[in-house]
């Protein structure tokens, strides 16, 4: 069937929707529910950069004209009403990269964020419009435009140039983040910025009595805020909340290990932190059979009544060997154990 301007239309798909892809001058890009041309796809990716209509149309030797016409064709083969969304939906299906779009862009800033500005966030990235997103978080529309800014702000990000699609960027980010699996625990998210604070100087190997020091607080200020966080990550214990932060992939046991050697410079200062011969040098079979249960009963929740049980020995032997090890390492915390094993082991499945 053929339409206006020398276009073409798809055959219907499953749900009856047939898009209109225009041919002239452009092979035809296939996708599953979809059908762009290369100019079509080129846009696309131009438009995601940054770029304004008039760099496009230049960087595409077009008339502002023809950029207008296929934009529209664009909006009609994805089906929406803008090109906000229908980037985002190209995203989601897979025609734009967002990782490679991404790339080089500091993912780690969304730490930054509040809870309801990553709602926003995901909102967006679900294809929903600012009216949508607005109405979804109980918020007015002007709060919304505030927290987009907020979001860009705090990301470091440039205004995309073309009407609609201001907060672009930010939104991609955060696409890119879910899509690599390095989004902030839903638990960090809920806590303070303060909270959040202290949680990234104690991930980073200070003491509370250091991290009191740095912010000006109290050291029992500071003993309030971890518990706090304990709560947040539903755990008791340090150890139990740095495995449980390596599992969800925020903290990279090999560096924090590294971060405590800078602190404490006799913490494993005869032991390879990443070479699992070196730990099996240091340790007996036995206390290498303990620390395993330890850091996998820890992992679990368990107690370690529970893990002395499973042992079949007592709970004085399993803290008689927590002690030796951490002797052994210089002094080491139990936190700081774990997470040795874990870098050690991490190494070993590498």
């Amino acid at each position: 069937m053929v339409g206006k301007e020398a276009g073409i239309f798809a055959p219907p798909t499953e749900t009856g929707f047939r898009p209109p892809v225009s041919i002239r001058n452009s092979e035809v890009v296939i996708f599953p529910e979809v059908r762009l041309t290369r100019r079509q796809k080129q846009m696309l990716t131009l438009t995601v950069q940054g770029l304004s209509i008039k760099d496009i149309a230049e960087e595409l030797s077009l008339h502002i004209g023809s950029i207008s016409i296929h934009r529209r064709h664009i909006k009609d083969a994805f089906g929406t009403d803008s090109m906000f969304q229908s980037i985002i939906k190209a995203a989601n299906m897979g025609i734009l990269d967002v990782s490679e779009l991404t790339k080089g862009m500091d993912k780690e800033a969304l730490e930054k964020l509040s809870k309801r500005e990553l709602e926003v966030l995901e909102s967006f990235s679900n294809s929903n419009n600012p009216k949508e997103t607005a109405r979804s978080l109980h918020i007015r529309p002007s709060t919304l435009h505030k927290d987009c800014d907020s979001i860009r702000k705090k990301l470091g990000l440039e205004k995309n140039p073309q009407r609609g699609l201001a907060y672009l960027p930010s939104i991609l980010l955060y696409m890119g983040a879910k899509k690599e699996n390095v989004l902030p625990p839903k638990e960090f998210t809920d806590l303070s910025g303060k909270q959040k604070v202290v949680l990234k100087l104690t991930l980073s190997g200070y003491s509370a009595k250091q991290i009191s020091e740095k912010l000006n607080h109290t050291t029992n200020c500071i003993y309030a805020r971890h518990h706090k966080i304990f709560e947040s990550f539903g755990v008791s214990t340090f150890t139990e909340l740095l495995i449980k932060l390596v599992d969800k992939k925020f903290l990279d046991p090999r560096q924090y290990i590294e971060d405590v050697k800078k602190a404490d410079s006799n913490f494993l200062k005869n032991v390879d932190s990443a070479d699992i011969s070196s730990l099996l040098s240091v340790i007996s079979s036995d206390e290498w059979v303990f620390l395993n249960a330890f850091v996998t009963g820890n992992k679990k929740g368990t107690t370690n009544k529970e893990i002395a049980d499973v042992l079949n020995v007592s709970t004085v032997t399993i803290h008689g060997s927590i002690l030796s090890i951490s002797k052994k390492l210089g002094g080491a915390k139990r936190e700081h154990i774990a997470m040795w094993y874990l870098a050690a082991t991490n190494a070993e499945g590498e």
